[in-house]
This record gives structure tokens, sequence and C-alpha cells, in this order.
């Protein structure tokens, strides 16, 4: 599921099974603004036009193969340009500045207070994604704080991870607190009942990530979700799956389990790929993140 954005993470086209090739696979070529598309291109190249010179391209493999991921993950090169030296005057401005930003940004993110509100009434989840387009564009304003909170959790953004069309896309629903409103503690044990017939024509997943760093939570287990494609998750006789959370495993096993760490926040992100028509209408209804009281 590949896509292109701008330097801002504005989608400048998406690719796969939402873009023009509707996933059969295709070669693109994408052109800076005020650039036309060469004569010669074959006529089965696709063009996309950037808004700037700067470009993101990602992409996500649905292949469960560890092999070709690792491989794609070993081709990848990060390092710096040229070193920064900044003197200490800059340097005390830069690290106070960077610590009001945090906080601003963890109080956008993790307490959001934007006109959508939890996506059933009665539930702590929200739609993560509070971008309303790709252009990141409100009517008459720049979603500038919207974009801040999802990109302080995250990183891209593509219309297609916020589909409104039933079976292709995906959705992404995000908890950051448990049933009663409180964070969720990583010294805690947790449950989460995720009902039959979970409306996702591919799969669906449950997904923990450290709120320090937002990344997939680091844990000596070394899995940080649960979903549909794991072939040893247990099922409820009523066709239901309990997931739980906490820093030790349960007496049940660790079929279903996702380990927390001791004195970490954590958030979760459900993901449902191929989303079906009874998520738009909201007819389904996942449980929310509960704390399981203590002995």
């Amino acid at each position: 599921m590949p896509g292109v954005s701008d330097f801002w993470l504005r989608e400048i086209g998406a690719m796969g099974e939402m873009g023009p090739d509707h996933g059969q696979g295709g070669t693109y070529v994408v052109l800076a603004p005020g650039v036309d598309a060469p004569d010669d291109l074959p006529d089965d190249f696709r063009t996309l036009v950037s808004t700037g010179v700067n470009i993101m391209f990602g992409f996500r493999t649905l292949d469960p193969d560890p092999a070709r991921a690792e491989a794609l993950v070993a081709a990848v090169r990060i390092y710096p340009y040229e070193p920064f030296a900044p003197d200490a005057r800059l340097t005390g401005i830069l690290e106070r500045g960077a610590a009001a930003g945090e906080l601003m940004a963890q109080a956008n993110t993790f307490a959001k207070r934007f006109e959508q509100g939890s996506y059933w009434p009665d539930r702590a989840w929200e739609q993560a994604i509070v971008l309303d387009n790709s252009a990141q564009r409100g009517d008459g304003y720049d979603e500038l704080l919207e974009r801040a909170s999802w990109f302080y959790e995250a990183v891209s953004f593509s219309e297609a991870m916020k589909s409104q069309t039933p079976g292709v896309g995906q959705a992404y629903l995000g908890s950051y607190t448990d049933a009663a409103g409180e964070w969720l503690d990583g010294g805690a044990d947790y449950t989460l009942h995720v009902p039959a017939d979970v409306p996702a024509k591919l799969f669906w997943s449950a997904t923990v990530y450290d709120a320090a760093t937002r990344c997939l939570i680091d844990n000596p287990q070394q899995r940080g979700d649960r979903g549909s494609r794991d072939t040893d998750l247990v099922t409820n006789d009523d066709g239901s799956v309990d997931l739980l959370f906490g820093p030790t495993a349960p007496a049940s096993g660790e079929s279903n389990w996702v380990q927390t760490i001791p004195g970490k926040h954590w958030f979760s992100y459900f993901r449902l790929y191929g989303p079906l028509e009874s998520y738009f209408d909201r007819s389904w209804k996942l449980g929310d993140i509960s704390r399981v009281a203590s002995d």
C-alpha cells in the first residue's frame, strides 16, 4: 500500500489498492512543480505532480514473509549530511523550545479536543487520524493542530488510511485511556473484548505503542500486536476474541497477550484493513480496554 507525500506529509498520490493501478502494480514518474512529462514517456507509465522538490515515498507490505521484510529494511540508510554544532546560547533556546513543544504535542495528541470525539459515544476509542483530507485543509483554515496531533504519534497520511469506501483501504481507531478514562499503565493488567464478525475484509489487529516514543512497545516478549492473522489466536465459542495486556503472562497462556512494561504508559491502535459497512454505520462496536481489578 504505497504512496507519495510532500514535505508536509500531504498526499501527492496513492498507489496500490487505492491508487490508479488498483493493486495491480505499475511504474510511476513523480514530476517537480512546473515540469512536464517527457514526450517519450511510455503509455503505461503513470505521472504524479509534486507540490515541491522534497517528497516522501512510503509503503506498507501486507506480505507476512519476514525474510522479504528484513531485506527491505536492510536496504535503507539514514545518516547526517553535515555536523550541527550550536553554541551554548542556541543550545539552551533549542532545548527549552523542544521541552515546551513536547508537552504541547502530548496534550494535543493524547487528550484530543477535536469535534469528532469518540467513535462510539460510550467508548474511549477515537479516530486516530483527525485530518480530513490529503491537503490538510479544513473549511477556510489549515488543519495545523490536526496535523500536529497525527504526526506526533505517527508518520505519513493517505486518504486510503481513512477510507470511506467499504472493503478497501484502512480504518484506524486509537485508545489512549481505559474504560474509566485513566491513562493506560504498563504495570497494570487489561482486557479488550473484540466482538465476533469484525468488519474487516482482509484482517484486523490491535497494536500497543510506547507513549513516550510512539514506537511499537519494545518488550521482552518482542511482540507488539495481536490480530486475526495470528494462527494461534484463541477465539471464544461465539467467535469473539478477548485480548490481554499486562506485564506478566496470564495463566491462560500467551496466545492473546501483549506484554506491557511497568513504569511506561502506552496506547493502542485497532486497525481494520478493508473496513466493511458495519464499521461505517457503527452497528459493530468494539469493547473498551478495561483494567483488571487487582487481588
